[in-house]
């Protein structure tokens, strides 16, 4: 990316709406990346300058810019900047037509935000080409200039020359007061219709080109799909192939599995189903979706310290075939399920008896039968594990070496694990609790987890299939401005780069690290809940968007991201 090391704050977008600048020297260069969602491009290099809304006054004076500033080794800048902005009638030379500074910008995590025109109005009518000059410190202003585009020209709607609706005329003029307007098959025309005598017309809609919700910015939603009784505990996620998701979760007050099939994809509705309450059963719970699309999920029987499996023989799993697979021990905690090259299940799970990792590889899609194996029993390991299958069809897992303190990876050799290669990724603290992988877009693993030591979200991203390669891991620290990074799950977005949501413990908070690139060298971070966000779980979406589930206040949530980035209010086209 033209990066040069000279020690200068540069600028880049952190989401569609948000200019990305890069600083160096006194050039700008501009950073794109395209991301598909809700079947929408998003362009990361549109103009960030919104207009301040003003409810039924006129058109405000003042634009809304935002930024995000890092030093050329992509770190964000934390603190305060003074800052300087111009409009310019030419995109080089000239006078600034109106220049206003801004002594203290607040700068946060590298985002920052400024009201232009608040302190000095801004006096041009936007009836020509203007173009935004921005100065940093002391440093000369960044060049190019910004050109203002159409979102800064809807200040000229105070004096549009003709009324138009998604381009067509308003003829022959415009409605009275109270009356509505109707498309006659060319163009926009008063409709006999009043509003304020007639309650019963109807206006015709042919040929109306309607704007999709999907085209205007849109905010994360959160949603309870179940808040009967206490429940939500260890929730796993995953999208059914009506592309609406389904929960696996724990019934405090009940001791039992449920399983909440969404609606919608934002699961503002839910149909609940309870699938085993046999004993105390349905913690540590994990599913993912067969070959049939019906999920397949596994869990803990906490009462006869067994794993097992509930096969759904529907969509929304209103029956279930249950199935016991290991109780040789005090076994089945912590489970992650994987669905196989075979579309069989494959299950990593805890053997609290002899503090080992186990391997259960079903033999039917319902696991009726398992083959069993221990991978790792080198200390107390095995904890917390987190199974995906990786590019070869082999698993890979993901765990935690009590013992050692340390975040551990098992490269199964063949689809049943028979035999693993185990590598330990990070002992540079007590890490590697709350562990999930996933593989990304490069075919090798990326490890989401919990820095105990430093209360800090870390990822490691491996350079080779099985993690071998030690010396290539990269170790990122994404969090650690409070005690976050529990409760971790990670899933690759639509751009190919990871996405992590994770629980913000000094702030109660439900939190996502959105990675942009594969190593996680650079990542937004976003608040998404602060009324809780423990035990998440992340998939994306059919449509690109992760959505996410998560406990909070004794309920089971959802959060349905808005974008790729899980950011508000976003302006896509």
């Amino acid at each position: 990316m033209l990066e040069q090391n000279i020690g200068k704050p540069g600028m880049r977008a952190v989401d569609a709406g948000l200019y990305f600048f890069k600083k160096e020297g006194k050039t700008m260069f501009r950073r794109v990346r395209y991301l598909k969602c809700r079947g929408l491009l998003i362009l990361l290099l549109l103009p960030s300058i919104f207009f301040t809304e003003s409810g039924q006054a006129a058109v405000p004076r003042t634009l809304n810019f935002q930024g995000y500033l890092t030093t050329t080794a992509g770190s964000p800048i934390q603190g305060s900047l003074p800052m300087a902005f111009s409009l310019y009638a030419q995109e080089t030379g000239g006078t600034p037509l109106w220049s206003e500074t801004h002594p203290d910008v607040a700068v946060i995590n590298g985002i920052y935000s400024v009201l232009l025109g608040s302190s000095i109005p801004i006096p041009l009518d936007f009836g020509a080409p203007y173009y935004l000059g921005i100065q940093v410190g002391a440093d000369p202003e960044m060049t190019p200039r910004l050109p203002l585009t159409s979102v800064g020209y809807a200040l000229r709607a105070e004096v549009a020359e003709q009324p138009l609706i998604q381009g067509f005329p308003i003829s022959p003029a415009l409605p009275a007061a109270n009356q509505v307007l109707k498309f006659n098959g060319t163009n926009w025309a008063p409709s006999a219709v009043n509003l304020g005598t007639d309650t019963t017309g109807s206006i015709p809609v042919a040929q109306v080109a309607f704007l999709a919700p999907s085209q205007a910015p849109r905010s994360n939603l959160l949603n309870i799909p179940d808040n009967i009784g206490n429940v939500g505990l260890s929730t796993s996620i995953a999208i059914g192939t009506d592309g609406f998701p389904v929960i696996s979760h724990y019934d405090v007050t009940n001791s039992a599995h449920k399983v909440a099939k969404c609606r919608d994809a934002s699961c503002s509705a839910a149909t609940l189903n309870t699938l085993d309450n046999t004993a105390d059963v349905g913690k540590d719970t994990s599913i993912a979706i067969g070959a049939d699309g019906f999920p397949v999920i596994s869990y803990s029987d906490v009462t006869n310290s067994a794993l097992k499996v509930a096969k759904c023989q529907d969509t929304s799993c209103s029956a279930a075939i249950l199935n016991t697979l290991d109780n040789t021990a005090d076994v089945g905690y912590q489970t992650s399920i994987a669905m196989g090259a075979d579309s069989f299940p494959v299950i990593s799970y805890y053997d609290n008896t002899n503090s080992a990792l186990k391997v259960a590889k079903c033999q039917d899609p319902s696991c009726s039968a398992a083959t069993f194996g221990t991978l790792d029993s080198l200390g107390v390991v095995g904890s917390q594990s987190s199974i995906a299958i990786g590019t070869d069809a082999f698993p890979v897992i993901s765990y935690y070496d009590s013992t050692n303190s340390a975040l551990k990876v098992a490269k199964c050799q063949d689809a049943i694990c028979s035999a693993a290669i185990l590598n330990t990724l990070d002992n540079t603290a007590d890490v590697g609790r709350y562990t999930s992988i996933a593989i990304g877009a490069d075919g090798f693993p990326v490890v989401s987890y919990y820095d105990f030591t430093n209360s800090a979200l870390k990822v490691a991203k491996c350079r080779d299939v099985s993690c071998s390669v030690i010396s290539a891991v990269i170790l990122t620290t994404l969090d650690n401005t409070a005690d976050a990074g529990l409760y971790t799950s990670i899933a690759i977005g639509a751009d190919g780069f990871p996405i992590i949501s994770y629980y913000d413990n000094t702030n109660s908070a439900l939190k996502v690290a959105k990675c942009q690139d594969a190593s996680c060298s650079v990542t937004t971070l976003n608040s998404l809940d602060d009324t809780g966000g423990a035990y998440t779980s992340i998939a994306i979406g059919a449509d690109g968007c992760p959505v996410i589930s998560y406990k909070a206040s004794g309920a089971l949530k959802v959060a349905r991201c808005a974008n790729a980035y899980c950011l508000n209010n976003w302006w896509r086209k």
